[in-house]
């Protein structure tokens, strides 16, 4: 970080979509989804705003089970704008080797890929998901991502992340 002059991974991030909006940060493989560092910035704000309205607080442990997708990291920069601490869940995991994963964590939250709700719901224990895919229809007892994503304008994004310090607990890694 000592490129940026950041502190924090939050204010590095922040360095450098200032330096390079119009940079791409994020994209698909076929360039189907292409989001510049301004544009993912924005979508990391709203989609923050949105989660603070859930409850999700600074020095929260929050999941994350998405595939290799642009909203992984939009999600993942979210919960670190927060405060909060995103961690993955291995989408190959049986619903009791998340529930171990979760209850180790100390997870509330969660925001998921519709595909892998099954192992999560069955996993128990959490107090929102946020689900990603079919926005229409989501399962029982989540909140789909579109009405989490900018659902809380008034929130201030700023302050929560200028909040972090350095030694703040950036993600948390589970390995086999």
């Amino acid at each position: 970080m000592r490129a940026t002059g950041a502190a924090t991974l939050a204010e590095a991030f922040r360095v450098t979509a200032e330096a390079h909006p119009d940079r791409v940060a994020v994209r698909t493989k076929d360039d189907e989804v292409s989001l510049t560092f301004a544009e993912l910035r924005d979508r990391v704000d709203a989609l923050a705003a949105g989660l603070a309205g859930l409850g999700v607080r600074r020095g929260d442990n929050v999941a994350l089970m998405f595939s290799n997708r642009p909203e992984f990291h939009i999600a993942d920069l979210a919960v670190m704008t927060l405060g909060a601490t995103p961690f993955s869940l291995y989408l190959t995991s049986s619903p009791e080797q998340i529930a171990y994963v979760l209850a180790d964590a100390g997870a509330r939250f969660a925001l998921a890929e519709e595909l892998f709700m099954p192992q999560l719901v069955a996993a128990r224990g959490l107090e929102r998901i946020v689900v990603l895919g079919n926005e229409s229809h989501p399962p029982e007892g989540t909140v789909a991502w579109d009405e989490v994503e900018g659902a809380n304008p008034e929130f201030d994004v700023e302050a929560a992340w200028r909040a972090i310090e350095p030694d703040d607990l950036a993600t948390l890694i589970y390995t086999s």
